[in-house]
């Protein structure tokens, strides 16, 4: 069994299609997710042709260098997919029908009613050295063989079949196969200030994460540096309290910056789901009105499941019309003040929470771009109200120049506000 600093994986995809741009390669950024939440580096993406040099270079080169390789592609039933023939020749084994991958086939197409036709039986022939994965979603088997240092997993193109295959074969092998520690990430994303001046400020902060052994780094885009917080250790709950601590500290120096918080899909819960846990543990109710975000935060939180045991219900007042006939808004609120503004968001979270006698309300308004905006209120404006029991609560913010960016900070940015007061 290899210690976890030495397990190094590729990622590669094959297929034309991949390198003209004709097909978005989505499989090489979520198996590399996948990979990294458990405890496996990623030495290198590489998208290869349908050529059977390109492949034969490919795998021989992993073979020698990393101890993991995840393959996607060529195993469909067309003369173009040759991945089969390239490990028969680099393994120096022949083809030979498997039994149990033919009558699954036997099996799916008659479910289909569809006669299986001569290209498809060729999808049970695999080579002498590989063994395979049945499967169940698809026609064509995941294979794995080992090659000099390397464990190969070859996996349909399929981005749903590879799902599949990872999840419930190939993660639980390399569970087996190598010990792998538990890795972290915690992105916290900050605007309104630059990168240079960020750094500065938490220069004698970061000096202190080398005795947690963790490491941050710093990703810039337009009007936003993300501060992803990474770590690694065998004990997935000392790695959590080192991340906590760090948190922690760190908090106070950027909270007037931050916007929200990302994580990794599995790991610990989304804001959303932490949102409606504790509205279920602490027995409250929350209803949303929101306006520049169309339905976006009511879709957050009915995406949980059991979310019908908190959640009253929403509306989106567009139009200043329906935010006065839904909301009781006043009209001289929009003359004096604007739709896009405290006095405006504060009489939206009232008139929520009356409307839906909900023990939360929240109300958001804003510009969300490219257009609608004016010197005094530029593009990324968002004012949110937060009504939480007997407390009015109003939040002003500014993120960027990105509409479905701005729609997406703000539903997070509601999420944590909810969830700090919860």
């Amino acid at each position: 069994m290899f210690a976890a600093h030495d397990v190094k994986a590729d990622i590669i995809c094959i297929g034309d299609e991949l390198l003209i741009g004709q097909v978005i390669n989505t499989n090489a950024a979520w198996i590399g997710k996948q990979l990294n939440v458990s405890g496996i580096s990623v030495r290198q993406q590489l998208v290869v042709s349908d050529a059977a040099l390109a492949i034969t270079e490919a795998f021989t080169k992993s073979s020698h260098e990393v101890q993991i390789c995840i393959v996607t592609g060529g195993l469909g039933p067309t003369k173009d997919d040759i991945t089969k023939s390239v490990i028969a020749a680099l393994t120096h084994s022949r083809m030979r029908m498997r039994e149990a991958v033919l009558q699954h086939l036997e099996k799916r197409f008659a479910t289909l009613q569809r006669p299986l036709n001569t290209l498809n039986r060729l999808q049970a022939e695999i080579p002498e050295s590989c063994d395979f994965f049945q499967n169940t979603l698809g026609t064509a088997p995941g294979l794995h063989f080992k090659l000099h240092t390397c464990v190969f997993y070859i996996l349909p193109g399929v981005p749903y079949e590879m799902k599949a295959l990872f999840e419930n074969n190939v993660l639980p092998q390399l569970k087996t196969l190598f010990k792998l520690p538990v890795i972290k990430h915690l992105t916290i994303v900050t605007g309104g200030i630059a990168e240079s001046a960020l750094a500065e400020l938490l220069d004698a902060w970061e000096q202190q994460l080398a005795a947690l052994e963790l490491k941050l780094a710093y990703l810039p885009r337009p009007g936003q540096v993300r501060l992803r917080l990474s770590g690694s250790h065998a004990d997935a709950h000392v790695l959590e309290k080192r991340i906590q601590n760090a948190y922690n500290s760190l908090m106070p120096l950027i909270s007037s910056f931050v916007i929200g918080i990302e994580e990794f899909e599995n790991e610990g819960f989304h804001l959303a789901q932490q949102v409606v846990e504790q509205l279920k543990l602490k027995q409250l109710s929350i209803s949303i009105a929101e306006s520049c975000t169309g339905g976006q935060l009511s879709a957050a939180l009915t995406a949980i499941a059991g979310a019908s045991a908190v959640f009253k219900g929403s509306c989106v007042p567009y139009s200043n019309a329906m935010k006065q006939q839904l909301l009781q808004v006043d009209s001289s609120v929009f003359d004096t003040f604007g739709a896009v503004s405290k006095e405006c968001v504060l009489q939206m979270v009232k008139g929520c929470k009356t409307l839906f006698n909900s023990d939360i309300a929240v109300s958001i308004s804003g510009i969300a771009g490219p257009g609608g905006a004016t010197p005094e209120k530029p593009v990324g404006l968002v004012w949110m109200g937060f009504a939480i029991k007997d407390k009015i609560i109003t939040e002003r913010f500014i993120f960027g120049a990105d509409r479905i960016q701005n729609i997406n900070y703000s539903v997070q940015t509601a999420l944590r506000i909810v969830l700090k007061h919860l």
